[in-house]
């Protein structure tokens, strides 16, 4: 794929497809943070007191996920998710909420 291809597919994904089956990339993150930080705070692995996970390191795992999966093996939809992630981490980098 070109990067433009890239770039277009997962800004598609992003702001149509996902945001339309999964709602505000912002709130869904921000609750698979508290999942995480729960289901790590139980195996002991999160010990500090209001120590959570929040959506923007949500992101970055996601992303990370995407770029090992696709070291070990390429798959466009690893670096189109990739890309989505990383622009996701961006708005929230910066403050910014999907217009949704």
């Amino acid at each position: 794929m070109k990067r433009d291809e890239v770039l277009r597919t997962a800004t598609d994904l992003i702001c149509k497809e996902r945001e339309g089956d999964y709602g505000d990339s912002h709130t869904l993150h921000t609750n698979v943070g508290l999942a995480w930080t729960a289901i790590l705070r139980q195996r002991g692995l999160i010990r500090q007191a209001g120590a959570a996970i929040d959506a923007e390191a949500v992101l970055l795992c996601m992303a990370a996920l995407k770029v090992v999966r696709e070291a070990g093996f390429h798959k466009d939809d690893n670096l189109i998710d990739a890309a989505g992630y990383v622009a996701l981490v961006a708005e929230s980098a910066n403050g910014v909420r999907s217009a949704r």
